[in-house]
């Protein structure tokens, strides 16, 4: 028979749930980020090849879409960064949750052990 479940399980499961969750995000983020590093890459080997164009010094609207780009690159990357700090910080918090929930049922097993032998 399974023991009733208590908060320290519906805690458990929400964490799991929080970690699934924000890989998910995290394995988006790293698409989007891969998505526009290789946009910037094609950018900068575009300039680099010297590609010519009807101008030989790039417009506003050309030097703006670089520089938006270029943040919008960091963005992701800091998301990125965010999103793998706290995953860690989820499975950290999981780990310790089932770590200590061991540890009680453990001492609960003992107690019950203790308990029988002094009513005999």
């Amino acid at each position: 028979m399974r023991p009733a479940r208590n908060a320290r399980d519906d805690l458990i499961d929400d964490l799991r749930a929080q970690l699934a969750g924000t890989q998910a995000q995290l394995a988006e983020a790293w698409a989007d980020f891969e998505t526009l590093r290789a946009a910037q890459t094609t950018v900068e080997h575009t300039d680099g090849a010297g590609v010519s164009t009807s101008r030989s010094v790039p417009d506003l609207e050309t030097i703006s879409l670089r520089e938006q780009l270029a943040a919008a690159v960091a963005r992701a990357e800091e998301a990125q960064r965010d999103l793998s700090t706290r995953s860690g910080e989820l499975q950290d918090a999981l780990t310790r949750e089932m770590d200590t929930c061991a540890e009680l049922t453990a001492a609960s097993q003992q107690l019950s052990e203790l308990h029988s032998q002094v009513t005999q």
